[in-house]
């Protein structure tokens, strides 16, 4: 048995079964970390605009702002769900001056999300 036929084998073994396993959005649990956001914002920009929301275009990567939703800031942090059932958001940027936080979660089946305001806009004053 070669390295590679026993790595795999170790893998399977400690590998729990996937809840995303032959899920309608399984491909989603497939696409790497760093374009997960982008399909987030992407899903949000269509869906909204399908709704008749109205939906801002960002002016660039440095934006304050990943997005404006009917003239508000929002900055967007997409997740899929875990197998504890958890979701975990991450790089929350306090830095930037967005109105509302939207934490966009991915389940293998469904789609679900909340808002809230910016941690930043409710922190007390310095």
């Amino acid at each position: 048995m070669s390295a590679i036929e026993i790595l795999r084998q170790v893998i399977r073994d400690n590998t729990p079964d996937s809840i995303w396993k032959d899920a309608p959005l399984e491909s989603f649990r497939r696409v790497e970390n760093t374009n997960r956001g982008e399909i987030g914002e992407e899903f949000l920009r269509r869906y909204l605009d399908h709704e008749g929301i109205e939906v801002g275009d960002r002016t660039g990567r440095t934006a304050r702002e990943d997005m404006l939703i009917a003239g508000a800031r929002f900055e967007v942090k997409t997740a899929s769900e875990g197998a504890n059932g958890t979701f975990q958001f991450n790089h929350v940027r306090l830095d930037r001056n967005y109105q509302y936080l939207l934490c966009l979660g991915i389940r293998p089946a469904a789609i679900g999300g909340s808002s809230a305001p910016s941690p930043a806009c409710c922190a007390p004053p310095a």
